[in-house]
């Protein structure tokens, strides 16, 4: 299977984000529905997503709970078809991140204060597609417009630093 990794930023309250951090390297099958059920967020209908199942678990190097949202360093591909659906059907959260694949794509995400998804998949090595009506560094550059400031620190840092998590709430 191919690698990938990345960082992702979940706003919601604090109990619900609590039971998604009970571990520091992985978030249980059960523990998301619970979550998705909570934000009304669906993979059922989504034929991007399986439909979540008790048995699955999402991999992480790193999860921090902050007062109002949730830091995670993602590995795994499984990662991308959960947050695609996140971002097109949750309520009453915000969902920031990227996710980079070995084969140098990236899936590039947020779900606004406002309730406005945005989901793409870029490759910005080889410029994407050329017949696409948007290229990949006008979608990325549409994405980062959409990042607050409050996360941009941690979403936007090199993968060599290490104080990722320094900045205080």
């Amino acid at each position: 299977m191919a690698e990938a990794w990345g960082k992702i930023v979940i706003k919601a309250p604090e109990d619900l984000l609590a039971s998604l951090a009970d571990s520091e390297d992985a978030i249980d099958g059960q523990a998301m529905i619970d979550f998705f059920d909570a934000v009304g967020a669906d993979t059922e209908s989504a034929a991007y997503c399986d439909p979540l199942s008790e048995d699955d678990e999402w991999k992480a190097q790193n999860m921090e709970l902050h007062d109002d949202h949730l830091r995670i360093d993602s590995v795994g591909e499984e990662w991308i078809p959960l947050l695609e659906a996140l971002v097109k059907s949750g309520r009453s959260i915000e969902v920031y991140g990227c996710i980079s694949h070995e084969h140098g794509g990236e899936a590039i995400f947020a779900l606004d204060g406002k309730g406005e998804p945005f989901f793409a998949e870029v490759d910005l090595e080889s410029g994407g597609d050329p017949s696409a009506d948007v290229s990949d560094a006008e979608l990325s550059e549409q994405w980062r417009a959409l990042i607050p400031e409050q996360f941009s620190d941690y979403l936007f840092a090199d993968d060599d630093d290490e104080d990722d998590y320094d900045d205080e709430d």
